[in-house]
């Protein structure tokens, strides 16, 4: 049972910069041990392709890192508390030029950026892009992130196919 504040940070129909690191979605948490958002856990993920009547495979990873490369700049998403007359999130939406290199913050489908710095991939996958893909683990499989790390979710080479992607991210600010 959840603990802390549940939101959902979404995105919607956007495009994979081709290239480089082929991010998806990223949460950089709080940077302050003790502050709001300076924890997370990752709840469900779910990736979907609504441009493509092609069947594909596409690999990916949840990973997290240390930072980011390049200058790529981000689709601002103000996550959205899952909980009635819940407070804001302490992680908030990303200025419409800034890149994946802000504390407490959050955007989706980047752009140019070239590679992630100390990256740890933690869980691997592969899907239809016809069919989508649903992560929703058991309590013990949760991912937890702790300050000051970026979390995300990325293509591990070139989707068959760059636009039209959406993304959803269940999380929870257990501090």
């Amino acid at each position: 049972m959840p603990q802390g504040r549940m939101f959902n940070f979404w995105g919607s129909n956007g495009t994979v910069a081709s290239g480089g690191s082929y991010i998806v979605a990223g949460l950089w948490t709080a940077s302050t041990v003790g502050a709001k958002a300076s924890v997370i856990q990752i709840h469900r993920i779910e990736l979907s392709q609504s441009g493509s009547t092609t069947s594909t495979m596409v690999y990916g990873c949840f990973s997290t890192a240390t930072g980011e490369t390049g200058a790529g700049t981000c689709t601002s998403v103000t996550p959205t508390p899952l909980t009635a007359l819940a407070t804001a999130a302490a992680i908030s939406g990303l200025a419409g030029t800034a890149t994946l290199t802000a504390a407490a913050s959050c955007g989706s489908f980047p752009s140019a950026i070239s590679a992630l710095t100390s990256e740890v991939q933690l869980w691997d996958f592969g899907f239809n892009i016809l069919n989508g893909y649903l992560w929703v683990p058991t309590p013990p499989e949760y991912i937890t992130v702790f300050n000051n790390v970026l979390f995300v979710i990325r293509f591990l080479g070139t989707p068959g196919q760059l636009t039209g992607w959406n993304v959803s991210i269940d999380y929870e600010e257990l501090v």
